[in-house]
Formats: C-alpha cells, sequence, structure tokens
C-alpha cells in the first residue's frame, strides 16, 4: 500500500506558537507522476479552503516533485536527505 500525506506548518501570531497538523493520509493509488500529486493537493487545498494560504511546499529533491511545484504554483523548497535510509 502506497500513501501520501499532507501536512501543515504554520506560526499562530496570537500565542507566538509553531503549530503542525496533518491534514490527510491517504492511499495513493496509480503512478506517482506530477500530475496525479497535483490534482491530490488541488482537491485537498479545495477541501480546506486553503488555496490561498499556501506559501511553498517542502519536499525531498526528486525530480517529480519539483514539477509538482511548478505545476502548483507555489514553489518547492527542496531537501537532499542523506544517511536517514
Amino acid at each position: 500500500m502506497r500513501l501520501m500525506t499532507v501536512t501543515a506548518h504554520f506560526i499562530d501570531v496570537k500565542n507566538n506558537k509553531i503549530k503542525n497538523f496533518v491534514l490527510e493520509t491517504k492511499e495513493f493509488s496509480g503512478n506517482h507522476t506530477a500530475e496525479h500529486i497535483v490534482e491530490r493537493l488541488e482537491d485537498l487545498c479545495n477541501e480546506w479552503s486553503i488555496s490561498d494560504k499556501i506559501k511553498c511546499l517542502i519536499s525531498d529533491n526528486c525530480s517529480t516533485m519539483r514539477k509538482v511545484g511548478i505545476d502548483f504554483g507555489k514553489g518547492i523548497i527542496s531537501f537532499i536527505f542523506s544517511g536517514l535510509y
């Protein structure tokens, strides 16, 4: 089973606290193409009414996720993780 989890991170300015939430974890069927990932992200943003609140995506440095950042229109911050696997 393949899963896709989307999290949200932001600063609660009233309380000066960093907040972190899991918005969704769902089975991800089909190919892991940028098109399918963007579709899932757009559906999730519509469901949570957060499209205007997203500033960037954070992911690993794979080419698919770089394309997701471009196609989704929010840019992407990529990290290269080594020694974690």
